[in-house]
């Protein structure tokens, strides 16, 4: 029985360890324009400081809302096409590759 509840300790020590490890590691990218969503990044892809993430419609016609602040595998794209969406918005996480 101590031996049991010893292995399930130890289990939960560690996927906590290792989820703060990786959420030390996760990049909340923010939308820089509102607008309404026309295309977003596929989760999974890599991207490079500066890839676009999200592009909104304009008058003008389609631009980027935001954009990557570093190199990393995308994890979570949090918004759809046809999300409206403002400045500030939480549009996509990246798992920063060092």
């Amino acid at each position: 029985m101590k031996r049991n509840l010893v292995l399930v300790l130890l289990a939960v020590v560690l996927v906590v360890g290792v989820h703060t490890v990786l959420a030390g590691t996760m990049v909340d990218e923010k939308a820089v324009l509102s607008g309404t969503v026309t295309w977003t990044v596929e989760t999974g892809a890599t991207v490079q400081e500066g890839s676009e993430l999200v592009r909104i419609a304009t008058l003008t016609g389609s631009v980027a809302a935001a954009r990557s602040s570093t190199r990393g595998t995308v994890q979570d794209v949090l918004v759809h096409n046809g999300d409206t969406i403002k400045n500030g918005t939480v549009v996509a996480r990246i798992a920063k590759k060092n």
